[in-house]
């Protein structure tokens, strides 16, 4: 686990508790698993192609697909009950629904193996998954369109930084 990204999502929990306690333990959770999987990520990228062949790495990245797949559903939940009930800066109020219709847009087709309605007629009913070696875990989800795990994950800790303490 990336223990230093670990501490960043522990350090932010606070903010979610004066809006709904329940929210510290989710976040810090979903934090752990983005912490494990970013240092995932950053070791499949120094691998080399023989490593990478071997079924051992091809175990572990199932398990980073599953628990990448696991994240965005709880995140996108978390996201969307702080979407209900956030009271405070507007550009804060923005910036969560901008979070929340990227993650809806990821999450129904991972979910519901179709295609959000506002994307029917350009989005793929299945959000493919593929590696990318910058961003680790993606989706594709139309012919222009891949969301990262790792981007979201970090859009939700600068819209937690941006937070009032």
């Amino acid at each position: 686990m990336d223990h230093q990204r670990h501490r960043i999502w522990i350090d932010l929990s606070p903010k979610l508790g004066k809006i709904e306690q329940f929210m510290v333990p989710v976040i810090e959770g979903l934090g752990k698993i983005d912490s494990y999987l970013v240092l995932e990520d950053k070791k499949f990228s120094t691998l080399t192609q023989k490593e990478t062949e071997a079924l051992k790495i091809f175990s572990t990245l199932t398990d980073r697909f599953t628990l990448s797949y696991l994240w965005v559903l709880g995140v996108y939940e978390l996201v969307r009950t702080l979407d209900r009930r956030y009271k405070g800066d507007n550009n804060i109020v923005t910036k969560i629904k901008k979070l929340k219709s990227k993650l809806a847009r990821l999450r129904i087709p991972l979910a519901k193996m179709e295609a959000e309605r506002k994307y029917k007629s350009t989005d793929f009913p299945i959000a493919y998954p593929l590696m990318r070696r910058q961003y680790g875990i993606s989706w594709q989800i139309s012919k222009d369109v891949v969301i990262s795990r790792r981007e979201l994950s970090d859009q939700l800790v600068d819209l937690l930084k941006e937070m009032p303490s």
